[in-house]
């Protein structure tokens, strides 16, 4: 085989592995995105906690309570608190 046989040889080899290549990732791709099952994620029940905003009895400052039972010792100012109360309820832990 001269030069010329080894080039084309080469070539064809080169053309098997792509298009090898190219199959086993289709599949992938495929088997990949069609293997899911689909199951419907179960919907949380909504929580009947209460969050309830308490003043400090001096300052101006504020206490964020579930059912009358304060969440931690901190205080915020009133901003800070009605964030803290959404959050929460969008966490499901109380209702906003």
């Amino acid at each position: 085989m001269g030069q010329r046989g080894l080039e084309k040889r080469g070539s064809v080899m080169n053309m098997n592995m792509i298009s090898k290549y190219l199959l086993i990732s289709t599949l992938l791709v495929i088997c990949g995105c069609g293997s899911s099952v689909l199951v419907p994620t179960p919907t949380p029940t909504p929580t009947k906690n209460k969050c309830i905003i308490k003043k400090h009895w001096q300052d101006n400052v504020f206490q964020v309570l579930i059912n009358d039972e304060p969440i931690n010792k901190h205080f915020y100012i009133h901003d800070e608190a009605l964030d803290l109360t959404k959050s929460l309820a969008k966490a499901n832990k109380c209702m906003n």
